[in-house]
C-alpha cells in the first residue's frame, strides 16, 4: 500500500515537472495565438507535441524575414518615394522651390490614412464588390493604396524637416528626441518597428484591418473613430520623426568628413550589419522576455519591454536604411555617379511587390498603429513557415471536428 502511495505521488510529481516544462515550451506558441488568433484545443496539443519543429521554423523565419521580405518592402518604399522625387519635385512643381510639393505631399498622404483609419471597416461591408474580387484582388490592392498614401505622408514630413531645417546633426538629434519622447509618452513605441524586424501575412479575417490608436470598430460612433483617426496620425507623425532623427544621425557620423568619413557604400554595409546583429540580439533576447512576463508584473518589466521595442526601432532602422542603400549601390546604378536610375527604381519597386503578393505577405507594407502593451503579444512577427505549420494543424484540427460531428 505504502509502495502504492509512494508509485503515485512520484507519477504526479513528474506530470507536474512534465506540465511545467510544456508552458515553458508553449511561451512562443501562446504569443502566437495572441497575434494571430486562438488555435482549437486539439491544434494546440498538436503543436504542442512537435513545438521544437516550431522554433526551428520560426528561426528560419527570422533568415526569411530579414533577407528576403525585408527587401522586398524596402524595394516597394524606394519606388514609391522616388518617384515622387522624380515627378512632384520635377515636372509638377518647381525644383528649386519644394515648399508646395512637401506640402502636397503632406496633405495627401495625411488625408488619405485617415480616412483608412476613419472608414476601413466599411470596405469589409461592401455587397457591391463581386465576392471572389473581394477575397483576391481587392485586399492586395487596398495594401497597396494604404502604403503608398503612407509613403507619401512620411515623404512630404521627411523632406520637409530636411528642406526647412537643414540637414545638420543638431536637427537629427531634436527629431529623434521628439519622436522617441512622444512616442513613449503615447505609449506606442511598437508602431515604428516594421519589415525587415517582423512581417505582415495575408489573412483572410483581416483582409482590410487596420489597425488604431484607440482600435475604434464599426460599431464606434462616428465622432470616436475620427478621434481615434487623429491620434493615429499624430503617432505616425512622431515615428517619422523617431526614424529621421536615426537615419540622418547615420548619414552625418558615418559619411560626414568631420565624422567617420566612410564611403556611401560602406556606410550602407555598416548599416545592415548593424541590422544584422541587432535583429539576431532581438530574436533571442524575446524568449527571456516571454519567460518573464509570467513572474514579473507592473512597472518594472514595462519598462524593460520598452527598452526592447526602442532596440527594434533602431535595428529596423539600420536594416531599412542598409537595404535601401545597397539597391542604389548594386542594383543598376547610373554609371560614374552611382546615382539610383528610374529603371533600378521602378524593376527593384515592380519586382518586390510581386514577391509580396506572391509570398502572401502584401500587408507587409502597411503602416498599422500598435500600442506598447504585451497583452497584445511581444514576440517579434517573423512568422512566416511557422505560421503555416501551425496553421496546417488547425487546418488538420477542423478537419478531423467536421468528420466527427458527421
Amino acid at each position: 500500500m505504502e509502495q502504492t502511495r509512494k508509485t503515485n505521488r512520484q507519477t504526479s510529481e513528474l506530470d507536474t515537472d512534465c506540465n511545467e516544462e510544456l508552458v515553458k515550451a508553449n511561451c512562443l506558441v501562446e504569443d502566437f495565438e495572441i497575434q494571430y488568433g486562438k488555435l482549437s484545443s486539439q491544434a494546440q496539443k498538436s503543436v504542442n507535441r512537435k513545438v521544437s519543429v516550431v522554433y526551428l521554423l520560426y528561426f528560419i523565419d527570422l533568415l526569411v524575414s530579414f533577407l528576403v521580405i525585408g527587401p522586398c518592402v524596402v524595394a516597394f518604399w524606394r519606388c514609391v518615394w522616388n518617384y515622387h522625387d522624380l515627378f512632384l519635385d520635377g515636372p509638377v512643381f518647381d525644383r528649386d522651390n519644394l515648399t508646395l510639393s512637401n506640402v502636397v505631399a503632406i496633405s495627401v498622404g495625411l488625408l488619405g490614412t485617415f480616412l483608412i483609419d476613419v472608414f476601413h471597416h466599411s470596405i469589409a461591408r461592401c455587397n457591391f464588390i463581386p465576392k471572389p474580387l473581394k477575397l483576391s484582388v481587392m485586399p492586395k490592392l487596398f495594401s497597396i493604396i494604404w502604403g503608398t498614401l503612407d509613403i507619401t505622408y512620411w515623404k512630404g514630413v521627411w523632406d520637409g524637416v530636411d528642406l526647412w531645417a537643414g540637414k545638420t546633426v543638431q536637427v537629427a538629434g531634436i527629431t529623434l528626441l521628439i519622436g522617441m519622447i512622444c512616442l513613449l509618452m503615447l505609449g506606442a513605441v511598437r508602431t515604428a518597428i516594421c519589415s525587415p524586424i517582423g512581417i505582415s501575412l495575408d489573412d483572410p479575417r483581416r483582409n482590410f484591418c487596420c489597425a488604431t490608436y484607440l482600435k475604434s470598430s464599426s460599431e464606434t460612433i462616428f465622432l470616436k473613430r475620427c478621434i481615434d483617426g487623429i491620434l493615429s496620425r499624430i503617432v505616425k507623425l512622431n515615428v517619422i520623426l523617431l526614424w529621421h532623427g536615426i537615419w540622418k544621425m547615420s548619414d552625418i557620423l558615418t559619411e560626414d568628413k568631420d565624422y567617420w568619413r566612410l564611403s556611401h557604400q560602406q556606410s550602407a554595409w555598416f548599416s545592415l550589419g548593424v541590422g544584422g546583429v541587432g535583429a539576431v540580439f532581438l530574436f533571442c533576447s524575446q524568449f527571456g522576455l516571454l519567460k518573464l512576463q509570467t513572474s514579473l508584473h507592473g512597472l518594472f518589466f514595462q519598462i524593460l519591454l520598452v527598452i526592447f521595442y526602442l532596440l527594434g526601432v533602431f535595428t529596423t532602422v539600420s536594416s531599412f536604411r542598409g537595404f535601401w542603400l545597397l539597391l542604389d549601390v548594386f542594383y543598376l546604378p547610373q554609371g560614374v555617379t552611382g546615382d539610383p536610375t528610374p529603371s533600378s527604381i521602378l524593376t527593384a519597386g515592380v519586382i518586390g511587390t510581386l514577391l509580396l503578393l506572391l509570398l502572401g505577405c502584401g500587408s507587409s507594407v502597411r503602416a498599422p498603429t500598435v500600442r506598447d502593451d504585451p497583452v497584445l503579444g511581444i514576440a517579434v512577427p517573423f512568422f512566416f513557415t511557422a505560421a503555416f505549420y501551425v496553421r496546417k494543424h488547425e487546418d488538420k484540427a477542423e478537419r478531423k471536428m467536421k468528420l466527427m460531428d458527421i
